[in-house]
């Protein structure tokens, strides 16, 4: 998994070091993990954001959604030395009207082994609900408008 900084995940960027210096890093990576989830709980507030933010954005308003969390982690723990990437997919979300949503969470390597995270929800590992999708698929879904797709059951018979 990648370590290294992007356009996207600014590992190096004099904000990120700056918030950074305020996390006490622990002796063990999982620790770590746990640690910045925690950390990243008490920076960024949880709301539904209609599109996506950069990690810049999300923690100058303190608040972002699942892709913000994971991006932010992302960010995090590459830049103290997790190899970790975002990824996207769907899960099962319990409510009044329980349904898959999609759905945004990490992987991370650990000891040459990848585990799947989901810091919105903090979860270690996540939970057995998270589908990941492939950008193939991820990418027709997006050339649909959402007005354009019907989910509706004209008829259901058991």
């Amino acid at each position: 998994l990648p370590i290294n900084q992007t356009a996207t995940f600014l590992t190096r960027h004099p904000k990120i070091v700056r918030i950074l210096e305020e996390f006490q890093q622990r002796k063990s990576d999982i620790d770590n993990v746990s640690a910045l989830i925690n950390f990243i709980h008490e920076l960024v507030d949880y709301e539904d954001i209609p599109d996506s933010q950069g990690v810049l954005e999300t923690l100058n308003s303190g608040r972002g959604d699942c892709t913000e969390f994971a991006d932010l982690f992302t960010t995090l723990a590459r830049s103290i030395g997790i190899p970790t990437q975002t990824v996207f997919g769907i899960v099962y979300e319990a409510g009044e009207l329980p349904k898959m949503a999609f759905h945004a969470w990490n992987e991370i390597e650990l000891n040459e082994k990848i585990i799947e995270i989901d810091p919105t929800w903090q979860q270690i590992p996540a939970d057995g609900s998270h589908i990941r999708l492939s950008q193939k698929t991820i990418s027709a879904f997006q050339t649909y408008p959402e007005t354009e797709i019907n989910y509706s059951v004209d008829d259901a018979r058991y």
